[in-house]
């Protein structure tokens, strides 16, 4: 009987919310129906301009086709999910508002350009951002997150002359971050409106900061670079700052004849970094400008909350980092250099919910 009692309160715990059973605790309290959502990502990059992922040297030989240093992936699966676990306010303390996110990818393929492209699916890189925030007025949303990267299979060891070591894309950081969400990104239709996502333009911004000894590798120093000048080495490009967003434009808004012209937009992808410190050696709040990271694309809205979309990636470098930067500048390709995808995505929870 005690058993029975205990695995009835542990259902209506975790299910309560769902509006399956009532009852203790209270309806819609924990876990409510609206509690997860967010997106997933399924990307295929064209075989001559796959994302760089810092593992493995580009453009140099090392044996060619042979060479066990060949990181640089064909295929990526990632996403977006946000829990809310709690349904309302509990006595007067805004619970409610608090969430979990967690952003993951994860990358697969052998390639050594100009030497090998293949269709190879083999583990790379798993990728993740992780999270705790809160909800304020106005569509903001204050966040703390942590950034990780895990090397996978044969990519836990050293993989020979052409390996840079096991960073990976912006290495390991914590954030501070703010974020303002717009026309009704990532939130579901009031009852009887239209869903939020046929508005005209959507899509956020947000502004983040790392705090000292934890600040985004940008790929372009090595982790070493204070041994060439200490405090004054001149390559220092290991940024304190951030600026990002997402911008969807959908240019019209209902067909034209037999063409579902409504369906396609327009997506940008901006992030800009700014800093100039040098691990172990100097640690500042400069915001000298470092480097601007875009995306941009076409995409097409599909049935069933899909997207497909192709998209370009490129990185600019700012300021004085345009040139070289001495003994510890490891080259000029930046966080996932420059690429082409082709991307599959579909939405999940509340967000975006089509008709």
């Amino acid at each position: 009987m005690i058993h029975a009692s205990l695995l009835r309160a542990a259902v209506l715990l975790s299910l309560g919310g769902l509006g399956a059973i009532t009852g203790w605790p209270a309806d819609r309290l924990f876990f409510p129906s609206q509690s997860v959502r967010g997106y997933a990502d399924l990307d295929l990059d064209t075989s001559r301009a796959g994302p760089d992922l810092g593992r493995c040297v580009a453009s140099a030989a090392y044996s060619a086709v042979a060479s066990p240093c060949a990181g640089f992936p064909r295929y990526s699966i990632g996403g977006y999910v946000e829990i809310h676990p709690v349904g309302r306010r509990l006595d007067g303390v805004p619970l409610d508002r608090l969430f979990f996110f967690a952003e993951p990818q994860a990358y697969f393929g052998r390639n050594l350009p100009p030497w090998l492209y293949s269709a190879s699916a083999e583990p790379i890189m798993w990728e993740r951002v992780i999270g705790l925030g809160v909800e304020l007025p106005k569509g903001l949303q204050l966040r703390v997150l942590r950034h990780e990267n895990y090397w996978l299979g044969r990519y836990g060891s050293n993989l020979g002359d052409a390996d840079l070591g096991p960073n990976g894309p912006y290495g390991l950081y914590a954030a501070l971050s703010l974020r303002w969400s717009f026309g009704g990104w990532g939130r579901s239709a009031a009852p009887g409106r239209a869903p939020s996502h046929w508005r005209f333009v959507r899509g956020f911004a947000e502004f983040e900061v790392n705090p000292a000894h934890a600040e985004r590798d940008m790929g372009r120093c090595a982790s070493y670079a204070g041994v060439f000048g200490g405090v004054d080495a001149p390559c220092a490009a290991f940024a304190r700052y951030g600026a990002s967003g997402y911008l969807q434009l959908q240019p019209v808004r209902r067909r034209l004849g037999p063409l579902p012209m409504h369906r396609f937009f327009v997506l940008a992808e901006p992030r800009v970094f700014l800093g100039r410190n040098v691990p172990q050696f100097r640690y500042t709040g400069s915001m000298e400008p470092i480097l601007l990271e875009w995306s941009a694309g076409l995409g097409v809205r599909l049935n069933g909350s899909f997207e497909l979309s192709f998209r370009r990636h490129w990185n600019q470098w700012l300021g004085r980092n345009r040139g070289y930067l001495g003994p510890a500048d490891l080259g000029d390709g930046g966080p996932y250099g420059r690429y082409a995808a082709l991307s599959l995505r579909w939405y999940f929870g509340v967000w975006n919910r089509r008709p």
